[in-house]
């Protein structure tokens, strides 16, 4: 038994808790394509309107020459009413919208996490003799009161 003393010590000495573990959680990628219409804004137009007035040796003024330069997305109207050149100008819309396709990618990174074990919790066995134990000093206790009741009553 001397031999075995030494031996049993160190056993239990060198048994210990277990080392937390370490768990990566798994990497998570979710990628959304969306469609959306974009507005782009095309160049401004412009109109040119040129009147060449001429006098006569009457010193009345009249139009000569008339000139309109445009760029493609106008169109022009103009008309003379009473002595007035009216000039107008239809401009068309100059915003268009165009189909763009956008990517969007999420990539969780993984982390290592460690995982929470409760210490010092206890297992059934040493649940059923904590409660053998309480049984066994509530026996002796109540074993004791009946003898000091004996004795007190002989």
């Amino acid at each position: 038994m001397k031999h075995y003393c030494p031996i049993i010590i160190l056993l239990i000495s060198l048994i210990s808790c277990k080392t937390q573990k370490m768990i990566e959680v798994p990497v998570k990628e979710s990628e959304r394509i969306t469609e959306r219409l974009v507005p782009v804004v095309l160049s401004p137009d412009s109109a040119l309107f040129d009147a060449f007035l001429a006098c006569d040796s009457l010193n009345n003024v009249y139009i000569r020459q008339l000139s309109e330069t445009r760029t493609q997305g106008i169109t022009g109207n103009w008309q003379m009413e009473d002595n007035r050149l009216v000039y107008k100008t239809i401009v068309k819309r100059d915003t268009v919208y165009l189909p763009q396709t956008e990517k969007e990618r999420y990539v969780e990174v993984p982390v290592k996490v460690e995982v929470i074990k409760e210490v010092n919790v206890l297992t059934g066995w040493q649940n059923f003799q904590v409660w053998m134990g309480r049984f066994a000093l509530a026996a002796a206790g109540i074993s004791v009161g009946f003898m000091l009741i004996r004795s007190k009553l002989k």
